[in-house]
């Protein structure tokens, strides 16, 4: 006990409090120290909320003991501490300290588990407006003009902005429409499985597209649109362009709407297409092909004469177990063409040549809707989706040359369809699911054509023609460690109708009438087994569908039974996240087109008449295709390529025969046989340096048909390849630019006769500069030589500017000079069957055009 007492007497307490000089201000969270004479720590603590502290002192024969008192913003105290002192009250003084300066470098991409990152302000060029032409710029992604994206040579199978899906397929309407300043990051989420019923069971090789919203853009109603207005030199005239864009991204809601207007070549149609609808199953395909002359290298707003407004809102609803999502689409389109072309067909008679001079003027209204409903979690999924497509499109083109005449084509199309998908997960091994497809299409169609010499006949051709299409099905699959075995089975029944009638019109004299009614039904049943197996670094896939369908006509041919089967081979091996290789093969039976089922010839425009067959056949084909892709994101090179080579015959063989200056395009019974070659590839790769990137692509397609030309039998292949460049890349903050290269050569071979070879190249160059940051000039070019005919170039230039000044960040006016030098005619060559066209086609001219852009 004496030596107990000892002890405890031989403590002492120091207390104290800290605060601060001037204002008295409690100060908590201050470090206190008690050191002895050669800075060694003996006791440490930390002020409470209230300022205090307190620290139990040993009695010692130190001489010398000292307090110091430290925090952050705060000169550091320091003092003798004597033994004994019960309590002291410190003052600490303000302190101010420069600290040195540090620099965050973000990646411009960065790769987490299966999902690249890429940094928008990374890659964002001061002339950028929308987060489409940002998209452009990384590497690995592809965006075409109407917004398409594709990541590593594939399609993309979601487009989520904040990890939902509010636009589906019409995605183009985001790329061309939300601010890049909005937008922090795009995430590439690679082997995306978008249902989460099927995750870790279904393997998928496509990506979706993430977009992530600065924090300033959540949660917050994005208001962005511009207006201009100006002069045409041709068409001569008044032009406008102008855009509205309302977003808003909330944890519950949702929405896009946009209105767009122009008459300054930019066709809006495209930019509210539905990049991931399927082929329509009532297949209704258009037996006329009445347009107006196009131009296939060209960028689409060189040529296009029009006027064209959308309006687009797409709205989703989060209900915690369900999303609700409503799309509405409007497009009203106008546009006139002028072109000349020569056509020469190569005949084993001798080669015919047509001329014409065509003008024409297109008016088009297409109204869409898109309603869902869908819960996709864990142990289920549901997904039910209404649309509905109404077009009304009139056609009126006036034609001279060797066969002068005057069309009018009224061709509108009303579909509806309804799809349903049902899938349940149970006990984790096991999958049931239930699908019902239903379509309605109608196609009630005309054409007239009237000749400018009194000689020739007056025709009118009506054709109605709809479908009805249905598909229910039932599947189920068992999951066992890496094996997936899956039945699907069920039945589809198709109804269509057609009828046709050609009034020929001599002197108003009814001469002539031809006419067609058809009749095409069947019902199917049909089953589907498929395994799916992973192993280690392998994925396998071996699907055999196989069906019984029994066909019905309306007694213009005998009905009939036919079995068709078409297994299907998919290998993939992933040895390592940046490397892929997939190996796929098929081969089978299938029905011919029964849209070709029409005895009675059927004018197609001014001066040919198709002509179907009275039978039912059936065809048979293989193919196989591989496809290589390979990353490095650390390195920034992105690498893909795909080939595909395909084997087709077919009972019937195409004949085409002249009958004075018309065209006749039927079939004959002879065994017809086709093969295709398709090569793609792409590689890119970032320029650090300059930050930029450099990227080569190509392409080679050989495609070997035959036919029958002018009763005789003929074989042809038409082969084409191009080889492709791009530069990018900056300097500073003061000048960017890109440089595009491409080179075609097309190639007509028709076999023991004649070669026919044409070449094009094409150059575009964009340098902006920004002397000051409120001020950006942008310089564009483009250089096109094509062969005309052997040995023959014509060659053209454009030549584009345009000056902005932002005024600040809500605020920007530009003024744009396009088609400098005014130039009025591009010429270029294409081929169509055993024949080449010689087209000359009329240009915009210069324009001038004013724009005010806003933004909240």
């Amino acid at each position: 006990m004496l030596f107990i007492t000892i002890c405890t007497y031989a403590q002492w307490n120091v207390t104290g409090n800290v605060a601060e000089k001037n204002t008295g201000k409690i100060l908590a969270g201050a470090n206190v120290m008690v050191k002895d004479m050669n800075g060694k720590l003996l006791k440490f603590t930390i002020t409470g909320n209230d300022g205090a502290f307190k620290i139990k002192m040993p009695v010692t024969a130190e001489e010398k003991l000292y307090i110091h008192v430290s925090m952050m913003g705060m000169k550091t105290y320091s003092a003798p501490l004597l033994q004994n002192t019960n309590h002291i009250y410190i003052q600490m003084e303000e302190d101010t300290q420069e600290l040195k300066e540090v620099v965050v470098k973000a990646d411009r991409i960065r790769e987490s588990g299966d999902t690249v990152v890429y940094l928008v302000s990374s890659f964002a060029q001061k002339q950028d407006h929308t987060i489409g032409d940002v998209l452009q710029r990384m590497p690995g992604i592809d965006v075409t003009v109407d917004g398409k994206i594709q990541y590593q040579g594939m399609d993309i199978n979601k487009f989520y902005i904040e990890g939902s899906d509010l636009l589906g397929g019409k995605y183009g309407i985001a790329t061309n429409g939300i601010s890049h300043d909005d937008i922090a990051s795009v995430e590439v989420m690679e082997n995306h499985q978008p249902m989460q019923v099927l995750q870790n069971i279904a393997f998928s090789d496509k990506a979706a597209i993430n977009l992530k919203l600065k924090n300033k853009s959540k949660a917050a109603w994005i208001l962005n649109g511009y207006l201009g207005g100006g002069w045409g030199n041709s068409p001569h005239g008044g032009l406008w362009n102008g855009e509205l864009f309302l977003m808003t991204v909330m944890p519950n809601y949702q929405t896009i709407t946009t209105f767009k207007s122009n008459n300054t070549g930019t066709d809006l149609r495209n930019q509210v297409t539905d990049f991931f609808a399927n082929k329509r199953s009532t297949e209704l395909g258009d037996y006329f092909s009445i347009q107006l002359p196009v131009a296939p290298s060209l960028k689409a707003a060189r040529t296009n004469f029009n006027q064209s407004w959308m309006f687009s809102s797409s709205n989703l609803w989060n209900l915690k177990s369900s999303i609700i999502k409503a799309q509405i689409d409007y497009y009203n389109h106008r546009a006139t063409g002028l072109s000349s072309t020569v056509s020469t067909y190569f005949l084993s008679n001798g080669d015919k040549v047509i001329s014409e001079d065509r003008s024409g003027v297109e008016h088009n209204n297409r109204l869409t809707g898109n309603f869902s409903i869908e819960r996709n979690e864990k142990k289920h999924y549901l997904n039910n989706t209404l649309k509905t497509e109404l077009n009304w499109e009139n056609t009126e083109t006036t034609m001279t040359g060797t066969l002068p005449n005057f069309q009018n084509a009224h061709t509108p199309d009303f579909y509806i369809s309804n799809d349903l998908k049902l899938i349940r997960r149970i006990r984790d091994k096991h999958l049931l699911t239930l699908t019902s497809v239903n379509e309605w299409e109608k196609k009630p169609q005309r054409i007239m054509v009237d000749y400018s010499n009194s000689d020739e006949a007056k025709f009118s051709q009506y054709v109605s023609n709809q479908a009805f299409y249905t598909n229910e099905k039932a599947s189920y699959g068992l999951y066992l460690k890496g094996l997936l075995l899956s039945l699907e089975g069920g039945f589809s029944g198709y109804i269509r109708d057609m009828e046709s009638l050609l009034k020929e019109d001599a002197n108003h004299e009814e001469q002539v009438k031809i006419e067609n009614s058809v009749t095409t039904n069947y019902i199917s049943i049909y089953a589907s087994p498929k395994i799916e197996y992973t192993f280690r670094k392998m994925e396998f896939s071996l699907q055999y569908p196989f069906n019984y369908t029994y066909y019905q006509f309306n007694g213009k041919i005998d009905n009939r039974s036919e079995y068709f089967h078409s297994p299907l081979l998919d290998i993939r091996w992933l040895p390592n996240p940046r490397f892929s290789i997939s190996l796929s093969g098929r081969l089978g039976r299938s029905p011919m087109n029964l849209r070709d089922i029409q005895k009675e010839a059927i004018l197609s425009d001014y001066r040919t008449f198709i002509q179907g067959v009275d039978d039912f056949y059936v065809n048979s084909d293989k193919r196989i295709s591989t496809r290589i892709r390979y990353k490095n994101i650390l390195k920034g090179i992105f690498f893909n390529v795909f080939a595909i080579k395909s084997w087709s015959n077919h009972p019937y063989k195409v004949s085409e025969y002249f009958v004075d200056n018309y065209i006749v395009s039927s079939y004959e019974e002879t065994p017809s046989h086709s093969q295709n070659l398709n090569i793609l590839g792409n590689v890119t790769k970032t320029l650090n340096f300059l930050n930029g990137s450099i990227g080569v692509n190509g392409g080679y397609l050989k495609i070997n048909k035959d036919l029958i030309s002018e009763g005789v039998p003929t074989a042809y292949y038409n082969t084409t390849w191009n080889i492709g460049s791009r530069l990018t890349g900056a300097a500073g903050n003061w000048i960017n630019w890109s440089y595009d290269f491409k080179f075609n050569r097309s190639t007509l071979n028709i076999i023991s006769d004649k070669v026919s070879q044409f070449d094009r190249y094409i150059h575009y160059l964009n340098i902006t500069l920004t002397p000051i940051d409120a001020l950006i000039w942008q310089v564009g070019s483009e250089i096109y030589r094509d062969e005309i005919s052997k040995s023959n170039y014509k060659n053209i230039f454009f030549g584009d500017t345009k000056l902005t000044w932002k005024i600040n960040k809500q605020i920007e006016l530009s003024a744009s000079l396009t088609n400098i030098l005014n130039c009025k005619e591009y010429s270029y060559t294409t081929y169509n069957t055993v024949s080449s066209i010689q087209s000359t086609r009329f240009l915009r001219g210069r324009e001038f055009l004013f724009t005010i852009h806003l933004k909240n």
